[in-house]
């Protein structure tokens, strides 16, 4: 299962990716006291209540070591035959490192020193237990998506960090902070697909010029709202390029694009109707 959205956390139900398809120019009242503090904090904990409800960051990490551990040498063992626990596990720190990257199964399979096959029968296995989302190239031609590296993300950005070997304390200031709170804002939105009076598709952009886009939400009536993460206090237009650049490739399907970041204020980016910028915690926000 999920863990906790930080709407559930916080004693509030999310309404972001409803406004975002269907009135976004109400996100652009969002003022934000969150600092990057907090949102290390956020990060660092993830959504499972054993991690949530505990206050110190050893603690908390402690137990997402301790669950990492027993899903894979016991919860998994009781699905299938494993040989190898200790792969499984490794994949899973090799995934962690690399959260929010395009996922090479060969270059893993080489870094672990370990076959191919096996490696991508323990990403499957991983995705069975919700711990590891896997995350398609958008297109307009399904057969694209299908046939493209899609991006790994470890869905509870607060294994993640333990796996990281990093905390609350060192994990906002790490250089991964960003691989880290994109996984974040994947997993918060997926959540609040669950409840959404809008069926989206996941998926995220990149063109043969490298603009790319972190997470693209295709609703069933083939509308479009991207999302670009940032851990910066600040955005400019270059922060948006992908954006404009999937608006091109879109045309009238493109109902919004956004970039969250660390800074406290909503905006427009330039004179653009359509691109505006907002802090993170806009996803939470009532």
């Amino acid at each position: 299962m999920w863990g906790f959205s930080q709407g559930e956390i916080l004693g509030m139900r999310e309404q972001f990716v409803d406004r975002l398809f269907d009135a976004p120019e109400a996100l652009l009242t969002h003022r934000s006291s969150w600092t990057r503090s907090d949102y290390a904090h956020a990060v660092a904990t993830g959504g499972f209540p054993e991690a949530v409800r505990r206050s110190r960051p050893e603690a908390k990490r402690r137990w997402q070591t301790e669950y990492v551990s027993r899903v894979a040498e016991r919860d998994l063992a009781d699905l299938v035959r494993l040989r190898r626990p200790a792969i499984l596990r490794a994949v899973l720190e090799l995934a962690a490192q690399r959260t929010s990257d395009v996922l090479n199964v060969s270059t893993m399979a080489d870094e672990l020193q370990s076959g191919r096959d096996g490696v991508t029968t323990y990403l499957h296995l991983l995705e069975r237990v919700f711990l590891l989302r896997r995350l398609p190239v958008y297109s307009r031609n399904l057969g694209t998506r299908v046939t493209a590296h899609p991006k790994v993300h470890v869905t509870d950005s607060g294994l993640a960090t333990a796996l990281a070997r990093l905390d609350e304390n060192s994990v906002g200031r790490h250089i991964h902070f960003g691989h880290l709170l994109e996984s974040f804002v994947v997993a918060e939105v997926a959540k609040q697909i669950g409840w959404s009076h809008s069926i989206c598709d996941l998926s995220y952009f990149r063109d043969t010029n490298g603009n790319e886009v972190d997470l693209v939400l295709e609703r069933n009536d083939g509308k479009i709202v991207a999302i670009e993460v940032k851990a910066g206090v600040s955005v400019d237009q270059s922060d948006a390029k992908g954006l404009r650049r999937l608006r091109d490739v879109a045309g009238d399907r493109f109902v919004r694009g956004v970039v969250l970041y660390t800074g406290t204020g909503s905006f427009q980016i330039e004179a653009d109707p359509q691109i505006s910028a907002h802090p993170v915690s806009a996803l939470w926000a009532e």
